[in-house]
């Protein structure tokens, strides 16, 4: 529709049949999205409806709308389209992001959440919202499936990095996948200077050999909102991954980083498929922040899952292992654990094994 958009562009998705193709910043509709007052229609693309099936390529920043948003994409109902780049493929945006004065936003209309559906595939960095984000997604469920080769694959985004913030978001159909890298049900990797909160996950994530978290792989900044228990969850899922540590929320939770106020319900049957021998319910490596965190009993299910062999796993409710810096508040474990236990050299109800803090 257009090369460059700093206007309106209304009902648009990609069409049925069209392949747009390019070398970078590659849209369905647009190529870049500008900055400008969403309120004066400017730097603005709504997106309806749509049950067919475009094609968009790229051999950097390939996206179902924008190769490159800035501006502000509105998303009611389904967005169904094919996206393929070497690097940066999103079902919406090769790449959310800011620039000077302007953020750029995809969002779901306050009413009716916006959905993606269909394939995106990247050798780096492939997410089924964005490829990276560094601004604001809300309110966006992705059903489509989303494939990495190498380095990121993310439910919403490949990587959440220095200043991306992901609300409301889910992952609720088809499988995030990382051939030799990281996937997460929200993002491969969440940065230092992000936030991820409010989100849900209820499809398989793999990392078929990599590391892989039910939320983000890896976390670096932050996940969970700054007051009260949220809604954020990880249910009826299996998290499979081939490094030393997993976990239903990040397989690695760093210095400096948080998990807060996340619960993972009772009953949610969150399956592992791993030989790992730290595993946490929330986090599996915790060396920053846990806190205010619920895991009800049933939350996990490990079964035959866990192909790590006997006398080696280290198993905790809410982390595996907690290092010397690492902490955990303020955090209820209910766990019946009855299987596999002859695996566990190390099981704590908190942490399989504490080298930090734990306080209540």
């Amino acid at each position: 529709v257009a090369g460059v958009n700093g206007g309106l562009i209304q009902s648009a998705y990609p069409a049925q049949g069209c392949a747009v193709r390019g070398d970078s910043y590659v849209g369905g509709v647009a190529g870049v999205n500008l900055g400008g007052d969403a309120a004066a229609s400017k730097g603005l693309i709504i997106c309806t409806e749509n049950n067919s099936t475009g094609t968009v390529e790229a051999n950097q920043y390939a996206g179902g709308v924008a190769g490159a948003n800035v501006g502000s994409i509105s998303l009611s109902g389904q967005l169904q389209s094919s996206v393929t780049a070497t690097g940066y493929a999103g079902g919406v945006a090769g790449i959310n992001t800011k620039n000077g004065i302007y953020t750029g936003r995809i969002y779901g209309t306050e009413n009716a959440n916006g959905a993606v559906s269909g394939s995106v595939t990247a050798a780096n960095y492939a997410g089924g919202v964005a490829g990276t984000n560094s601004a604001e997604i809300t309110r966006v469920e992705n059903r489509a499936s989303v494939r990495a080769s190498t380095k990121y694959a993310g439910g919403i985004a490949g990587v959440n990095d220095a200043g991306g913030k992901i609300s409301a978001c889910v992952h609720a159909q088809n499988q995030v996948y990382a051939t030799n890298g990281e996937a997460g049900g929200i993002a491969g990797n969440n940065n230092k200077d992000a936030l991820i909160e409010n989100v849900q996950v209820s499809a398989a994530v793999t990392a078929a050999n990599g590391t892989a978290g039910g939320v983000t792989a890896t976390n670096f900044g932050i996940i969970g909102q700054d007051s009260e228990l949220e809604s954020s969850s990880v249910s009826d899922c299996t998290i499979t991954g081939t490094s030393e540590s997993i976990g239903a929320v990040a397989a690695y939770n760093s210095a400096d980083a948080t998990i807060r106020n996340v619960r993972l319900a009772a009953n949610a049957n969150v399956r592992f498929s791993t030989p790992a021998v730290t595993i946490g319910g929330l986090a599996g490596m915790n060396e920053g922040t846990v806190t205010g965190c619920q895991v009800g009993n049933g939350a996990l299910a490990l079964d035959a899952g866990l192909r790590a062999g006997t006398n080696t796993v280290t198993l905790g409710g809410a982390v595996g292992r907690t290092t010397e810096h690492g902490t955990v508040s303020s955090t209820d474990v209910l766990l019946n654990l009855t299987q596999n236990l002859d695996k566990y050299t190390n099981l704590g109800g908190v942490a399989g094994q504490n080298d930090g803090t734990l306080d209540q």
